[in-house]
């Protein structure tokens, strides 16, 4: 897998976990929820957009490397 395809499967993956939430939070209204989305649904679409951008700044330096190295 690339690091392009990747990347966009992390996006994918995460509109689909907010979707999934966004249902989940429907029928789960209560302190135990509200502390689940802030400590774990948050925490863990913040990491991935790190992730995210971080395999982006990765595949264009390697896309440099590869024009550097013709």
């Amino acid at each position: 897998m690339s690091l392009t395809q990747a990347s966009a499967q992390i996006q994918d993956t995460n509109k689909q976990l907010v979707n999934e939430w966004a249902k989940l939070k429907k029928k789960w209204q209560d302190s135990n929820s509200q502390k689940f989305e802030i400590d774990v649904i948050q925490s863990l679409l913040r990491e991935s957009e790190k992730s995210y951008k971080a395999m982006k700044h990765m595949n264009t330096i390697l896309q440099r490397i590869k024009r550097d190295c013709q």
